[in-house]
């Protein structure tokens, strides 16, 4: 017979091993997509951008408008179906015709919006306190290791396989994700409240500004570096995708140190992981210029280190400051917020590089972690529950 702590600990497991395949799966459609935009279908800059926008922007109404009006058993019920379901849209990706292309990745995000949200909502539910930030940072690291391992199997097979072939060959992860979501605990209590109520609330006001800092420029970051690095350098399609490997390793480092050492006092290290994000995507444009390849590598390894700590930090400034009852709601509409920024900014950056060059576009993903920082030192640095608890 199982303690109730290793059976905790056996059901945290299992939400990161699916946190894990998800997360090795969505970054492949979200890296991959951009590649067959531009390298099978020939569409410009602009259009590139697209396809992260539609990704989120369906990724959004599931999480936005559908998740947080759903009790419990209904949210179950469509969790178990939408995980079934973003298995079979990935497949429609294989059939190499562009109408099936956007179809494809737009179904694809509105059925990964219900997973991602219900896995954190589930592990914020089942601890309190610092196990419960503990817990937090291990799904972390299951995101971020799923960012090593999708990069490193594409980069070993993008020179031999289509990219139909590459894209089937991430569906076993999928199919995981499908067979363990009958396991998951929706059991919070009633309560949740609109996003009227949320949106007072300064931990959630507090994560959501934290966030903003990092995920403005990976949100370009995501669909534009490897393409970036070809134009720049003229690199090798394989060398400019294995650039992620190098970015993601130092966010699971990261990561893996925010787990073994939970932060009780967070607001020096989120000061100093806004900072470093600031001078590393100035330095990006700067060091392009004067064409240093491997000191641009070397900034972007640098850019992992904020990557791999601001999520983790922005998830617990939520778990610290909204209620118990409210958190299925709070999740849902952060993760939305980010989704609002995957849709925008990558349109932004295509737009500036189509109108302009890349590099202007990268100077110009500095303004949000400027003005994030500015507004978190003015309204929520003093906070104790949050930033000392």
């Amino acid at each position: 017979m199982l303690s109730e702590s290793r059976k905790l600990a056996l059901y945290i497991l299992m939400i990161s091993a699916m946190a894990l395949a998800a997360r090795i799966t969505n970054n492949m459609i979200m890296t991959t997509a951009p590649l067959m935009a531009k390298y099978s279908y020939g569409m410009n800059s602009f259009e590139v951008g697209l396809t992260g926008t539609i990704i989120y922007a369906t990724t959004l109404v599931s999480t936005a408008l559908i998740n947080p009006h759903l009790s419990a058993v209904k949210r179950k019920r469509t969790f178990i179906v939408a995980s079934v379901l973003a298995t079979l849209s990935e497949i429609l990706l294989i059939f190499g015709s562009i109408p099936l292309f956007w179809i494809s990745i737009g179904l694809f995000g509105f059925f990964t919006g219900f997973l991602f949200t219900n896995l954190i909502t589930s592990i914020s539910m089942v601890s309190e306190g610092v196990t419960r930030e503990r817990f937090l940072a291990g799904y972390s690291i299951s995101l971020s290791l799923g960012l090593v391992i999708g990069p490193a199997i594409e980069t070993e097979t993008l020179s031999f396989l289509p990219y139909s072939s590459i894209i089937l060959e991430f569906l076993p992860f999928m199919v995981v994700v499908s067979a363990l979501s009958l396991f998951v605990k929706f059991g919070e209590k009633k309560g949740n409240i609109g996003i009227s109520g949320i949106a007072r609330n300064p931990g959630f006001l507090a994560s959501i500004i934290a966030i903003t800092a990092y995920n403005v420029p990976f949100a370009a970051f995501t669909v534009f570096m490897a393409i970036y690095l070809r134009t720049e350098f003229g690199v090798s399609l394989v060398f400019s995708f294995s650039v992620y490997i190098l970015f993601f390793l130092t966010s699971f480092s990261t990561r893996i140190y925010l787990f073994a050492r939970p932060l009780k006092l967070i607001k020096k290290p989120l000061f100093f992981l806004i900072y470093l994000t600031i001078i590393c995507v100035i330095l990006i444009p700067v060091l392009t210029i004067f064409n240093s390849l491997y000191l641009v590598l070397l900034v972007i390894a640098i850019l992992g280190i904020p990557h791999g700590g601001i999520f983790p930090i922005s998830t617990i400034l939520l778990s610290r400051g909204v209620p118990r009852e409210s958190l299925n709601a709070a999740n849902s509409y952060f993760m939305s917020y980010n989704n609002v920024l995957f849709i925008v900014i990558p349109a932004i950056f295509g737009a500036i590089s189509y109108l302009q060059n890349e590099l202007y576009a990268f100077a110009y993903m500095a303004i949000a972690p400027i003005v994030s920082i500015l507004l978190i030192q003015l309204k929520f640095s003093k906070n104790k529950q949050m930033f000392f608890s």
